[in-house]
């Protein structure tokens, strides 16, 4: 709630409103011009400003006459709302569904709803900065109650901060247009003098808050502070404020893409090479990039459309997965590989994933070729996209999809041994910021009952599924130890149960991660800190461990 008090309490005025917002349709050379309508994912990282290029004719006025009779949304205006009935839930993990979720989003044109997200994120990412800000300019009073027209007001403010301190929009667009967008409200009545005083304190940021940001506020604003001292602690302040900075901007989109079935390293190569050369053409903007790993990194200035709209997405050819989340199928398939043929050939093993959806990472165990793959997940919910990925993908024949407690399940054939067990468990997901903003706003106290989850997971996996020569990856999308490299080595040094060791990611093993080694032989990949598109990968962990009895 840190991030959250000051402008809820600023606008507890008796008076307050904002109005009308016109379409937006940025040039060329503006950093979101021709971005997917649904996904601004592929906004570039942004600087702490980005100057965007407006004049009268980007950026249009409407009178108040007009405004009021405004049938269409616009791209401020639906940011504007959605915040602000994000703003009203208790819960707003994945608040940019609300955006999402908001019909007049889906009818926006494609560069009004890139614009619209791109708005509603970075708020989302920098709403402590922006409150700090703010906050100089206005005196508050906790003691009043927060009305539906003061979370409209606080988020009309917030959006035009946002433009002004963080995304260079003009200044005549960022002020006049995000107040104009209250009076656009279908529901809520705010009040001339409420549109004033937002009006007035949106000219305050134009005037001084740049001095403001820069003097009176950092990065770790928009970080619960635990959490920015545990990274301190852990990583040293100059790699911290990396990854802060990494966190504050939109990670590219990337893909893994299928290998066809007895297709050796060269052709799956080749196919790499065709999939690039497909997004290079198909998006009429930058090309495809190939990684050292073989993650493709879509264009960030493409016209496909949406995912579906993808080319060879309907073909079942590739699917959508951050680099980082990669690692543990490969780390997984690497090691299984070396096994001695008389103990048990791939096309035979069996392989489980547990904590399996959305599917990524058991499409990859697929696509190498192991014999059957029998993704766990304990989520009903979160089974049917799973299902849907496994269906598209045409991999239903070789996953065996099973809804049960991982902590619990047991292989019901034990003529077949499971040989392999990734372990991507539930965590805080203080590795992905960068896509899910809310993650750096999490309370401490969401640990005790995680730490208990993953134990329970890793024990299970290691002393009930798999067999004594097998291979298991423990993998977190956390920058905590805690839940890393602390639970890998009380695993180690349990005195009952399977004894397990590490077998180490060696350097060369995995192309374009060496820097990511630690001396324990496992992976600890923080964003911003690799090279290349590499910088833009999600916080993970992969430690390799096998059972030698």
């Amino acid at each position: 709630m840190r991030h959250h008090t000051v402008i809820a309490c600023l606008v507890q005025l008796s008076s307050l409103t904002l109005g009308f917002c016109p379409n937006y349709t940025p040039r060329r050379n503006d950093p979101h011009y021709g971005l997917s309508p649904d996904l601004l994912s592929l906004q570039p990282r942004l600087p702490t400003v980005v100057k965007v290029q407006a004049s009268s004719d980007v950026f249009s006025s409407t009178s108040k006459k007009e405004a009021a009779s405004l049938a269409n949304p616009s791209a401020r205006s639906v940011a504007v709302f959605s915040l602000m009935d994000s703003l009203g839930k208790k819960n707003r993990s994945f608040a940019v569904q609300h955006l999402e979720n908001d019909p007049d989003y889906q009818r926006l044109e494609k560069r009004d709803k890139a614009f619209a997200r791109l708005l509603f994120s970075t708020v989302e990412r920098r709403q402590g900065q922006i409150d700090k800000v703010v906050s100089s300019f206005t005196r508050s009073n906790k003691s009043q109650k927060i009305k539906a027209a003061d979370r409209l007001c606080r988020s009309a403010i917030s959006i035009g901060a946002a433009q002004i301190l963080f995304l260079g929009v003009a200044e005549h667009a960022a002020i006049h247009d995000t107040v104009e967008v209250l009076r656009m409200h279908p529901k809520i009545k705010i009040s001339k003098p409420q549109i004033n005083f937002v009006n007035a304190i949106l000219r305050n940021v134009q005037r001084k808050g740049m001095v403001e940001l820069e003097t009176n506020t950092t990065i770790y604003d928009n970080i619960e502070p635990w959490l920015a001292k545990e990274w301190i602690e852990t990583y040293g302040e100059e790699k911290a404020k990396v990854i802060a900075e990494a966190s504050m901007g939109q990670s590219p989109i990337f893909i893994s893409v299928k290998r066809d079935s007895q297709s050796n390293e060269a052709q799956h190569e080749e196919k790499l090479k065709r999939i690039r050369d497909c997004f290079s053409t198909a998006g009429g903007g930058d090309e495809a990039t190939i990684l050292p790993h073989g993650s493709i990194e879509i264009p960030k200035h493409q016209n496909f459309g949406g995912v579906s709209q993808w080319p060879l997405y309907k073909d079942g050819e590739w699917w959508v997965q951050d680099p980082s989340a990669s690692l543990p199928a490969i780390a997984l398939h690497n090691a299984l590989c070396k096994l001695e043929d008389n103990q048990q050939k791939k096309e035979a093993m069996h392989i489980v994933d547990l904590c399996s959806a959305p599917g990524g990472k058991t499409s990859q165990l697929c696509s190498f070729g192991f014999g059957k793959v029998t993704a766990i997940e304990v989520s009903k919910k979160r089974i049917r996209p799973l299902q849907e990925n496994m269906a598209r993908l045409k991999m239903e024949e070789k996953c065996e999809i099973v809804v049960a407690d991982g902590r619990e399940w047991i292989p019901s054939d034990d003529s077949n041994p499971v040989y392999g067990v990734l372990a991507d468990v539930p965590c805080s997901a203080t590795g992905v910021g960068s896509r899910r903003p809310d993650v750096l706003r999490k309370q401490a106290d969401v640990l005790e009952e995680l730490l208990t989850t993953q134990r329970e997971l890793a024990v299970h996996a290691a002393d009930d599924i798999l067999a004594v020569g097998g291979t298991m990856v423990y993998a977190t999308c956390s920058l905590l130890k805690q839940e890393s490299e602390d639970q890998v080595k009380w695993l180690l040094s349990r005195q009952d149960g399977a004894v397990m060791e590490t077998d180490p990611i060696m350097r060369g093993e995995i192309p374009g991660f060496d820097d990511a080694i630690d001396e324990n032989g496992w992976l600890r990949v923080l964003p911003g800190i690799l090279s290349g598109s590499l910088k833009y990968c999600d916080g993970f962990f992969v430690a390799r461990l096998k059972r030698i009895r």
